[in-house]
């Protein structure tokens, strides 16, 4: 579970930056 939170958290940053990021 902990390897999926990181990756869900990964994505939201992802998303949140956008290109940049």
């Amino acid at each position: 579970l902990a390897i999926a939170l990181c990756y869900l958290k990964k994505e939201e940053i992802r998303v949140t930056n956008g290109p940049i990021g």
